[in-house]
């Protein structure tokens, strides 16, 4: 089978230079539509892995729901 798969742009609340992060949402969260700007709060899994000497990182959405 297909998983829908995209990406989104989070920003840690704080102000214009905060952390951001790009984070994979998969399956069913993928479907969520977010506009820039909007408050929500997530539940990220980070993960490393080691391929031919270099390491690269996944940040994945586990959980993310929209603040009013």
């Amino acid at each position: 089978g297909q998983t829908m798969k995209c990406n989104i742009m989070l920003q840690e609340l704080g102000g214009k230079y905060e952390n951001q992060y790009v984070a994979a949402m998969l399956g069913n969260t993928a479907g969520c539509r977010f506009s820039p700007g909007d408050l929500v709060a997530v539940t990220l899994r980070f993960s490393t892995r080691e391929y031919n000497g270099a390491h690269y990182q996944d940040i994945l959405v586990t959980d993310i729901a929209k603040i009013k």
